[in-house]
C-alpha cells in the first residue's frame, strides 16, 4: 500500500507533500526534500504533522496522484516541494527558490524563538567575521552612524558584566601600541562627546 502525504509546519504555514509506502510513513518518515530537510535542522521534526492525502495498490497510481497533489500544493503560499513528484526528485542546485520570498511575521518569530539562547559555532562566527571585513561602507553610511553616535553615552555596566570583563582580560598583556590605540580613541570619544571634535575625525 502506498500513499501521498503532505507535512506541515502548523505555526510557520509551511508544506511540503509527497508519496511513501504505509509502513515507512508509521516509521515516521515526514519526507526528504531539500528544502525541508533544511527546515528540519531548525525545527525539530515532531514540530510537524503529517497527514495522508491519498493512497494507491500500486506505484504507478501513486506516482500520477502525487504529480496531481503537489501541483496543487505549488499554487499554495509555502510550499517546499521543487521537482513535480512522480518517478522521483530532482537535486535542487543554484539559486533557492525561497530567495526572495517575505516570511511572514509568524515564521520571523519562530525563527528567532528558535535561535534563542544557541550559541554559534567558532566557525560561523569566523564566517560571519570575515563577511563583514569585505563589506566596506559608504562615507555616507559611515557620516550617518558617527552623526548618530555624538553625545550618546554607553550606560553603566552592571557588576556581573565588570566581572566577566576583568575575568576575560586577567592575564593578558598589552603591547605599547595597543596601549596608544586605546588611549587615542578614548581621547578622541572624549572629545566627541564634549562637541570639540568632528565624529568624522575619529582614527
Amino acid at each position: 500500500m502506498f500513499v501521498v502525504y503532505r507535512t506541515t509546519h502548523p505555526s510557520l504555514g509551511l508544506h511540503y507533500t509527497g508519496k511513501s509506502s504505509v509502513r515507512r510513513l508509521a516509521q515516521g518518515y515526514k519526507g526528504s526534500g531539500v528544502i525541508l530537510h533544511r527546515y528540519f535542522k531548525k525545527y525539530p521534526k515532531d514540530q510537524w504533522v503529517t497527514t495522508v492525502l491519498a493512497t494507491a495498490e500500486n506505484e504507478t497510481e501513486i506516482f500520477d496522484l502525487e504529480v496531481q497533489f503537489i501541483a496543487a500544493a505549488k499554487l499554495q503560499p509555502g510550499c517546499l516541494n521543487i521537482a513535480p513528484g512522480g518517478t522521483g526528485g530532482i537535486v535542487w542546485q543554484g539559486e533557492s527558490p525561497l530567495k526572495g520570498r517575505k516570511q511572514s511575521s509568524c515564521a520571523v518569530a519562530a525563527a528567532a524563538a528558535a535561535r534563542k539562547g544557541k550559541k554559534q559555532s567558532l566557525a560561523t562566527i569566523e564566517k560571519r567575521r570575515s563577511s563583514l571585513k569585505a563589506h566596506k561602507r559608504t562615507a555616507e553610511h559611515q557620516a550617518a552612524i558617527n552623526s548618530s553616535l555624538v553625545g550618546r553615552s554607553m550606560p553603566p555596566a552592571s557588576s556581573q558584566r565588570k566581572q566577566k570583563v576583568s575575568n576575560a582580560l586577567k592575564g593578558r598583556v598589552f603591547t605599547t601600541e595597543h596601549k596608544l590605540k586605546i588611549l587615542l580613541s578614548r581621547q578622541t570619544t572624549f572629545a566627541v562627546q564634549k562637541g570639540l571634535a568632528s565624529p568624522l575625525n575619529r582614527p
